[in-house]
């Protein structure tokens, strides 16, 4: 029997035309499917921990380094499991460019989508560093020191800077002695000293400068006098309540231009503390010394913490012209100098 060789022609153009519709359709439905795995996978990857254990790894991005490179060096450290997928999260979520070079601290068991967020958001390691109510300029230099942050002279060098704050024009040196508030600060991975200061005074424009300002001339003080009797009173006493008794007695005593008589001032002097001062001690040659000098030191002593501040803006309304700090650690207030005497006789 012999085939019709037309219709073979036929079928066969036929199986071929249907071939060329089927094929594309059949490869659509193949990158459509690819797709959905790749999707899948890579959304099941992003989201799965790298491990269980909870480690911190120190990880650094450079300045100017690509996110191939990042992501390259995230999988070395143990960070991710795949840095071609991380990258490629990193492209879909289109954050290359958020980024931040600096040093992190990032846990094994975070997952990729954390660990994104972590370096786009600039969540870098800090540190902190305490600067207590009543140090001075030279303490918290010493402290920058300590702390490893910047070298004598630097330390040095950042506090004796100029700083472009409006309060600092109260300060008819310049000096930054009462302004840099007293605080704990989280500072960048690696600080500068002169970061850490103008932390200190970014703080003070925040919590201090309006309070003074609103109430300078309220007592018959100006903005710098203020701020130095509430260095005078930090340094006298602790507690809120001692600070608005003795911050009232320095008022009164600055009212009528009686000598100050603060102990704190003749400390600044010296560079020591001591419960109770020789007459040599009071008679020192200094225009800090409160004894020999009438009305306020020409600066601060040291940098005075808010209550203090607060306790020279509203002082307690009293009639003490004396008070002291007895053996039990109680400050005892006299309205003359008798009471006085005869308290100091009893708790001294």
């Amino acid at each position: 029997m012999m085939l019709n060789t037309n219709f073979v022609q036929k079928e066969k153009k036929l199986w071929i035309e249907k071939k060329r519709f089927f094929i594309p359709i059949i490869f659509v439905v193949l990158i459509f499917l690819g797709s959905i795995f790749s999707v899948f996978y890579v959304d099941t990857r992003v989201k799965k921990p790298m491990s269980g254990s909870a480690q911190e790894v120190q990880f650094t991005v450079v300045k100017g380094e690509s996110t191939t490179e990042i992501s390259k060096d995230l999988e070395q450290k143990g960070i991710v499991q795949n840095s071609f997928i991380f990258l490629l999260y990193l492209k879909y979520k289109g954050q290359g460019t958020l980024v931040q070079a600096g040093d992190y601290k990032i846990a094994k068991n975070l997952t990729m989508i954390q660990v994104l967020d972590i370096i786009t958001q600039g969540k870098i390691t800090s540190s902190k560093i305490t600067f207590p109510e009543g140090w001075t300029n030279k303490q918290i230099e010493e402290e920058i020191v300590k702390k490893g942050i910047g070298s004598s002279e630097d330390a040095k060098n950042a506090i004796n800077k100029k700083y472009n704050y409006d309060f600092l024009k109260e300060s008819p040196s310049g000096d930054l002695q009462g302004f840099l508030f007293p605080d704990t600060y989280f500072v960048s991975s690696r600080p500068t000293s002169q970061e850490v200061i103008d932390k200190m005074l970014k703080e003070f424009s925040d919590k201090a400068d309006q309070k003074i300002r609103a109430g300078a001339g309220k007592q018959g003080l100006d903005y710098y006098q203020i701020l130095t009797l509430a260095s005078i009173v930090e340094r006298e006493v602790t507690s809120s309540e001692d600070k608005k008794k003795v911050a009232s007695v320095f008022i009164n005593r600055l009212n009528i231009g009686m000598k100050l008589d603060s102990c704190a001032t003749v400390e600044y002097v010296l560079g020591t503390n001591k419960r109770i001062l020789s007459e040599d001690d009071i008679s020192i040659d200094s225009p800090y010394n409160t004894y020999k000098n009438t009305g306020l030191p020409p600066t601060p002593i040291a940098n005075p913490g808010l209550e203090s501040i607060e306790a020279v803006l509203s002082p307690e309304n009293t009639n003490y012209y004396y008070f002291f700090s007895g053996k039990d650690g109680k400050t005892y207030f006299s309205e003359n100098q008798d009471q006085h005497e005869a308290l100091k006789a009893k708790y001294l």
